[in-house]
């Protein structure tokens, strides 16, 4: 666990263009210290909405800058306000990783390249309803990699 202090962090940005959106289940999620000594958050999550796609994973890291003057200072607290249920993101709050797991949110997916790998990481969050996955697909998950529409 860790404190965290969001004061003063603006939540404006620019608006990414949305292509589309996927509803995704927290499965991991882990505290740890960037190379920078940032605390972060990793989460590994699953699509839930999406029979084509169900279970498909997106792994993405979280960093707590503790200057909210630096640029994207407010995206951790940008995806705990998706989180459904939600989790408290205001002001000084202790951050718990695994309180995580489970939650759900909804995201834009973007390809970014890393060590020669072209990887899924999230763009854009946004929250959503409960009543928007009462749809959500059951069907067996997808392994082929390759078949994942970001």
């Amino acid at each position: 666990m860790f404190e965290y202090d969001s004061t003063g962090v603006s939540l404006d940005g620019p608006l990414l263009p949305v292509k589309t959106w996927f509803h995704f289940r927290i499965t991991e999620a882990a505290e740890r210290r960037s190379k920078e000594q940032k605390d972060q958050v990793y989460i590994k999550a699953r699509v839930i909405d999406n029979p084509q796609y169900l279970d498909l994973p997106v792994e993405n890291y979280l960093t707590f800058q503790a200057d909210p003057k630096v640029a994207g200072a407010g995206m951790a607290i940008k995806f705990m306000k998706s989180l459904r249920p939600s989790v408290p993101w205001e002001g000084k709050i202790q951050v718990k990783a695994e309180d995580w797991v489970g939650r759900t949110f909804r995201a834009q997916i973007k390809h970014e390249e890393f060590n020669g790998q072209t990887k899924n990481k999230i763009a854009i969050v946004d929250a959503i309803a409960m009543d928007d996955l009462k749809d959500a697909a059951t069907s067996k998950a997808i392994d082929d990699a390759d078949e994942i529409p970001f």
